[in-house]
């Protein structure tokens, strides 16, 4: 190994033929052994923030046992008789391959925790406030067909503007409510019916605003807690 040897495929073999024969059996070829199954073949793009935290954080640890051993070896040149800068040279080009991974996944890790964190108890409330979030809400709701459901929310809970989105999703129920009340709020809103009671108008509202807020509660449990909404929300954050 001399100092011009850059590790590009970080494997068992790649260090068998370039180590000398005196590195053999400080446990670096297990070590890139461990570095191939759970960070060269990982893939942090699919999985609920919290699968994919335990992942980064365990590929974290085997990061930190690869410089272990790396740093052996280098303790194991410096007591040969000879001149091993050349090998050292090389290894330290391990080192780096090492910690620049390290960076990458603590970034990882700090991305995957705090969504995770966020996933405990999601709200509509929350996830609009941030801008990255609302995209990946508006992307998941656009590929599942659901955008109803979100600008009734905001119609009702956000604007009080409940005739607006009775009249909106209403005549075709687009925002998924009960029969019985979404009956009663078409026919006084859009049809304009005078025989709709009182009491059927305000059983009507007060059902738009629960099942209103009911669904788009679990849209965000979705979005924050499964790997499907998972998805999106990596893809806002360009992660």
């Amino acid at each position: 190994m001399d100092k011009s040897f850059k590790p590009k495929k970080m494997t068992r073999k790649e260090w068998q033929d370039n180590r000398p024969l005196f590195l053999k059996g400080l446990g670096v070829g297990a070590a890139l052994d461990d570095w191939q199954k759970h960070i060269a073949k990982a893939n942090y793009s699919v999985g609920t923030f919290a699968a994919i935290l335990k992942d980064v954080e365990h590929a974290i640890m085997v990061v930190g046992k690869l410089k272990l051993k790396i740093m052996g070896a280098i303790k194991v040149c410096k007591k040969q008789i000879g001149d091993h800068k050349g090998t050292i040279a090389g290894l330290d080009n391990y080192l780096k391959v090492a910690d620049d991974t390290h960076s990458d996944l603590l970034k990882r890790h700090a991305f995957e925790s705090k969504m995770s964190k966020l996933s405990d108890k999601p709200t509509v409330d929350m996830i609009l406030k941030d801008s990255k979030l609302a995209n990946a809400l508006s992307a998941l709701l656009k590929a599942t067909h659901d955008e109803p459901f979100l600008d009734t929310y905001i119609l009702v809970h956000k604007k009080n503007k409940i005739a607006e989105a009775v009249k909106k999703y209403g005549p075709r129920n687009d925002y998924n409510i009960g029969h019985h009340a979404n009956k009663a709020l078409v026919a006084h809103y859009v049809k304009k019916d005078a025989t709709v009671t009182d009491k059927a108008l305000k059983d009507g509202e007060k059902t738009l605003r629960a099942d209103s807020f009911k669904l788009m509660r679990g849209i965000c449990d979705r979005l924050m807690g499964q790997e499907f909404g998972a998805g999106f929300v990596r893809k806002a954050y360009g992660i």
